[in-house]
């Protein structure tokens, strides 16, 4: 609805150049992106002049001065008040989107904060409001009753607060800051909550599943007869109604008994006794939404949770501690039949991901330091560590996961990226930290030594001062010089960190994915990073972990040797100059050329198949540079420390 309103202020059928100022970032919604490249447009993100000027003269104005058509369309887009250069303006018909002129009854500074999924809901209630121009509180309270069902005045109790906020997360929606503060505020006015955790409850979907996964377990512990309280009554009937679906969805984990007890049938989901049993029939669950969900993809979201799926699959299925009585065969056909699923729907959709707005999430980690911006910008004075783990798959971040999570005393709020293909530490690891695309860095794309010139330039651009940014590499045992150094500069405001012990253990790797999770339970085991995030909190560092691509095992079907240069090596992914001819590769190899937008043109990005790598015929290898899920979605976290 309402994005039919944004496309119409386009005209995209009427023009070939649109230079579009969106402060309200409106056009990142998934729908309005896929509209505008399916009418021939490439989006353009104007956000470093210099970068951008760069990029124009490279792939728009050097084409058009030689008489020469454009590819497509361009869309260029702007979310910050800047001049624009004349000579790019006057080729450009100017178009503004705000949220002021949709919603001119209701406060700006609110409604700005919303993220693009709710605009529609809002548009529809907002459609049939006939009364005066709202305020801040009125438009929070407008929003909060009309478009997240959250009405604070029927809230009387602890278990009502409970019962409205189960079905908000579970549907997937969590509330905006501004509006999570303003209902935490409404809902403790109630004197009978004051008691209560109100905040823990209403602050976000990680804070409330560690909150509920505590509570279980002492309601397990009272149920089994200790003297131990619980603020959630579980047996309350709405409550339990949605229990089996947390702990069968893996919102919530199981509490392992040792003794054999009888509980209600609702209760059973949370309890677990035969752990073998119970993992084998969660990783028949898993490969079964797999399959129902890969019937059914509408959205790149769904592809978030099919990785998440099978990265439970994987690390189960590589236990190597655990003699499972697994489906081999069925493992096998599910992968394959992801391999060709997620290689398709890549073809058609992946150039859009790029465009997709950052706020709630990041969707492609070049939006990964936007992201983390938006969340603590300058002004707010917040000390924030992206830690860029080289090389970890999700499956690997699982395996992470269960070390760093001694004691459940850490909150995980967790987002999927997709990684920049090829999955190379050159391409995907320099997009994070410089916070562009690939094609706008193209003189450095074949190296990895420009990260920290590129992170300390995208905050420099943001308002930082040189001696707030730091940046370390090549950290394994965070016991490296100059590390303690970095921690204790009281100026130090942002920091940048690459982990490169998983990627070595993969380049090392000699047993598959089985010798990969066995080396990094080892290294998470020892607790070096948990110490070293633990350092981190205590100096008041909000903290984020992800990864610039995965890995997965593969198998040689032989070395190039056409005699074409190289450019750069790699085992699922050779570059080449753009004017070679690379069809004989492609012929004699299980091979296929990359042309996804994003990337600079002067290569050719030559992909292998399947689960194939450029080595020896036959070799056996764990690498990265293709296109498989697990090399493409990677972790994005925000973790946090239980208060």
């Amino acid at each position: 609805m309402i994005n039919e309103i944004i496309i119409e202020k386009l005209y995209l059928k009427e023009n070939e150049f649109i230079l579009v100022f969106d402060p309200d970032n409106l056009l990142g919604a998934e729908g309005i992106v896929e509209y505008i490249n399916q009418a021939g447009f490439s989006i353009v993100n104007y956000e470093d002049p210099e970068v951008f000027r760069y990029y124009y003269e490279e792939n728009i104005r050097s084409i058009l001065d030689r008489g020469k058509v454009l590819d497509s369309k361009v869309l260029i887009r702007y979310t910050e008040e800047r001049i624009i250069p004349y000579d790019i303006r006057s080729k450009c018909f100017f178009v503004e989107l705000t949220l002021r002129e949709i919603f001119p009854k209701l406060s700006y500074t609110v409604i700005k904060e919303l993220y693009n999924e709710v605009f529609d809901k809002l548009f529809k209630v907002y459609s049939h409001y006939n009364g005066p121009k709202l305020g801040d509180k009125g438009t929070k309270d407008f929003i909060l009753k009309n478009v997240y069902g959250v009405i604070p005045e029927i809230i009387g109790d602890f278990q009502q607060l409970v019962k409205t906020f189960i079905p908000l997360y579970y549907r997937g929606e969590e509330l905006p800051r501004l509006i999570a503060e303003y209902a935490a505020e409404a809902i403790s006015s109630n004197g009978q909550l004051k008691q209560y955790p109100v905040k823990t409850i209403v602050d976000g979907k990680g804070t409330f599943l560690h909150f509920i996964q505590e509570q279980w377990e002492l309601y397990i512990r009272r149920t089994n007869g200790e003297d131990v309280e619980t603020v959630i009554d579980f047996g309350n009937y709405e409550i339990r109604a949605y229990i089996d679906n947390l702990f069968q969805e893996n919102f919530l984990t199981p509490v392992k008994q040792l003794k054999l007890r009888e509980y209600p049938s609702w209760m059973q989901s949370g309890v677990v006794y035969d752990i073998a049993g119970s993992t084998e029939r969660r990783y028949e669950n898993c490969i079964a939404k797999i399959l129902r969900a890969i019937e059914n993809v509408k959205s790149y979201k769904d592809w978030f949770s099919i990785a998440a799926l099978w990265a439970e699959v994987l690390v189960i299925k590589h236990d190597q501690g655990n003699n499972y009585s697994l489906d081999n065969k069925k493992f096998r056909e599910i992968g394959k039949l992801l391999k060709e699923t997620f290689k398709e729907w890549l073809s058609e959709n992946y150039s859009m991901l790029a465009s997709l707005s950052y706020a709630k999430a990041p969707v492609m980690v070049h939006k990964i330091p936007w992201h983390i911006n938006h969340l603590f910008p300058k002004q707010e004075n917040k000390n924030v560590a992206m830690i860029v783990i080289d090389g970890m798959s999700l499956d690997d971040w699982y395996v992470i996961k269960e070390a760093l999570n001694e004691g459940n005393k850490y909150i995980f709020e967790e987002n999927l990226c997709f990684a920049w293909i090829p999955t190379m530490t050159s391409v995907s690891r320099q997009a994070i930290f410089s916070g562009e695309i690939p094609a706008n860095f193209s003189d450095t794309v074949l190296s990895t030594n420009y990260d920290e010139k590129q992170w300390k330039k995208f905050w420099r651009n943001i308002g930082y001062n040189d001696n707030s940014i730091a940046f370390k590499r090549n950290i394994k045992e965070f016991s490296e010089d100059g590390l303690e150094d970095i921690l204790n500069d009281n100026k130090l405001r942002v920091l940048g960190m690459v982990v490169n012990m998983v990627d070595d253990i993969m380049h090392g790797q000699q047993l598959s994915i089985e010798g990969m999770h066995q080396d990094i339970r080892l290294w998470a085991n020892k607790g070096n990073l948990r110490r070293f995030i633990e350092s981190l909190f205590s100096k008041g560092f909000e903290v984020f972990i992800t990864s610039d691509h995965g890995n997965i095992g593969a198998v040689g079907q032989g070395t190039l040797q056409e005699g074409l240069a190289v450019e750069s090596p790699g085992e699922r992914v050779r570059f080449y100059n753009s004017e070679m001819n690379c069809d004989t590769i492609i012929s004699k190899y299980k091979a296929f050329k990359w042309e996804a937008a994003g990337l600079p043109k002067k290569y050719n990005y030559i992909l292998s198949e399947e689960n194939l790598a450029f080595v020896k015929e036959g070799k056996k290898i764990v690498t990265h540079g293709g296109l498989a899920i697990e090399e493409v979605i990677v972790p994005f976290i925000h973790m946090r420390k239980e208060k």
